[in-house]
């Protein structure tokens, strides 16, 4: 199924999906957004997942060392460090009356050890994370 996370018609491929999911897998997706965008995207998983303790949203994205808004071309994104990857799912929380235990960490993956990243800088690192859902 091929949907856009921000389309919110009756007509959305997700609607399909809501409250269905155990497990969500985000691989590589909300780094490539601002923080708002972010916590709109991470309400919409939210939205699919089943109302229920112990659902999971699992997934990998760039982070850094040095967390905030980044000017990529013509988008600015939001890159986390593992502090604000809990603050996100807390406003993420906030607004959809749930509660999640973040359990994220930084790493070299993805090539950054090996330089073979010309994009990235010294403090680009892969932030690989588990929310379970708390309450």
């Amino acid at each position: 199924m091929v949907s856009d996370i921000f389309d919110m018609s009756d007509s959305r491929p997700l609607k399909e999906l809501e409250g269905k999911m155990d497990i969500v897998h985000v691989g590589l997706f909300l780094h490539l957004f601002n923080w708002v965008e972010q916590v709109a995207a991470c309400e919409r998983i939210v939205s699919i997942l089943k109302p229920e303790k112990g659902v999971l949203v699992l997934g990998q994205q760039m982070g850094t060392t040095t967390p905030g808004h980044v000017n990529h071309g013509h988008r600015v994104l939001f890159k986390h460090d593992t502090a604000t990857f809990e603050k996100l799912w807390a406003e993420v929380g906030e607004k959809t009356g749930t509660q999640w235990k973040v359990t994220a960490n930084l790493d070299e993956g993805l090539g950054i050890k090996e330089g073979k990243r010309k994009w990235d800088g010294g403090e680009a690192r892969r932030l690989i994370f588990q929310v379970e859902r708390a309450a």
